[in-house]
């Protein structure tokens, strides 16, 4: 969901319902180190997945950071399938992300 080769992060919806605060810091500093371009503006419709239900029952926000096929059709999809593998996992896709989730930690430790 974050390995693959030009993936590109718009807004997740549950996380945006949920967790809004998160999303944008996130997707600030990832504009702010260069990844916007990956990081995009963009918003999806909610998902229902483990984050919805530790959203809204556990009341702990959190946030997916996941490329979805319906923002660019022209990008192989691989999620639930089997060619989801780690012949494409991309280190520099990985690497970006890490980027990003590290500059956020970061930021917030204050250091």
């Amino acid at each position: 969901m974050v390995g693959a080769k030009n993936a590109v992060f718009p807004m997740e919806g549950t996380g945006m319902n949920y967790a809004s605060v998160f999303i944008q810091k996130v997707w600030d500093i990832a504009g702010q180190i260069g990844y916007a371009e990956y990081f995009t503006q963009d918003k999806t419709q909610g998902t229902v997945d483990d984050h919805y239900f530790i959203n809204r029952d556990a009341n702990i926000p959190c946030i997916d950071i996941v490329h979805y096929e319906s923002q660019r059709r022209d990008y192989p999809y691989f999620h639930h399938k089997h060619s989801d593998n780690m012949s494409i996992i991309d280190k520099n896709t990985l690497m970006m992300v890490g980027q990003v989730v590290l500059a956020v930690i970061i930021n917030e430790s204050g250091t």
